[in-house]
């Protein structure tokens, strides 16, 4: 089942693009899609609760965050509903997901999700569990 956030609409390509100035990022096609259409979610997917962030809320939580340290080239784009971040990591060109907790101390710690934000969403229509291994860098 997957339900919007409550009044959560639909970004509109102003928004997306004064957001990707902000965060100095230019997101990926496929998720820059997703925003036009839907712009937060929070849904279960089998056994998987997936929090995705309204543009506003990426925005506001990623520069929450202060990862420029850290974690450099990230953008948190949702969470796990129990204190795991799902993030963009824009250190790669093809902007995978990654899962951190945010008390992390750098990207060594992530759990890769998928290559793409179509592959992580991919899954999650598949009921695909997260992916706890390690040794993303």
């Amino acid at each position: 089942m997957m339900e919007s956030v409550a009044g959560a609409e639909a970004s509109s390509p102003d928004d997306i693009h004064a957001a990707e100035l902000e965060l100095g990022v230019a997101f990926p096609e496929d998720y820059r899609e997703w925003l036009l259409s839907v712009n937060g979610i929070e849904a279960s997917f089998g056994e998987v609760f997936l929090m995705l962030y309204s543009l506003e809320d990426v925005v506001a939580l990623t520069r929450a965050s202060e990862p420029e340290e850290r974690l450099p080239g990230y953008v948190a784009i949702g969470s796990d509903g129990g204190g795991e971040s799902l993030a963009l990591d824009f250190r790669q060109s093809q902007s995978p997901v990654v899962m951190v907790n945010m008390v992390c101390s750098g990207w060594h710690e992530g759990l890769p999700q998928a290559a793409s934000f179509s592959d992580f969403m991919a899954q999650r229509d598949a009921g695909e569990p997260y992916r706890w291994e390690e040794g993303y860098r």
